[in-house]
């Protein structure tokens, strides 16, 4: 019989309305969640939200709407590093993944998929933490 074992997860979501990014650690074997932790709502920087909110509803078309996504995918990512290790180290807890959802920009079933903001990888990364 395999026993699984309880991890901590901890979830970053970013909501489309740009109001901010909320952090949530749980304690859960992925069936039954054995502990809610900590829960924290950040608000965006206002000059972040002035960035994001011109890609709303879209996906870069061009070389450069592509250059300016990265420039901002990027900006964004590094910013959830930052509250993912600030809230890490504010509540002492160690953390075996990370849930992450960036903001959806846009939805277009018929060719492109979705368009994201937020890495993953990066996030993995900058963190140490498997995303």
């Amino acid at each position: 019989m395999t026993v699984i074992k309880p991890i901590n997860v901890l979830g970053v979501f970013s909501s489309s309305s740009l109001e901010g990014i909320y952090i949530a650690l749980l304690n859960t074997d992925g069936v039954d969640v054995f502990d809610y932790g900590h829960l924290q709502h950040i608000p965006y920087d206002e000059s972040l939200r002035e960035k994001i909110r011109p890609l709303l509803g879209k996906s870069p078309q061009t070389a450069e709407e592509t250059a300016n996504f990265e420039r901002i995918n990027r900006e964004l990512t590094e910013y959830h590093a930052e509250l993912v290790k600030d809230f890490m180290s504010s509540h002492e807890k160690n953390v075996d993944i990370i849930g992450y959802e960036g903001i959806i920009l846009s939805k277009d079933n018929v060719e492109n998929g979705i368009c994201q903001l937020g890495d993953g990888k990066l996030l993995a990364q900058l963190t140490g933490i498997p995303v």
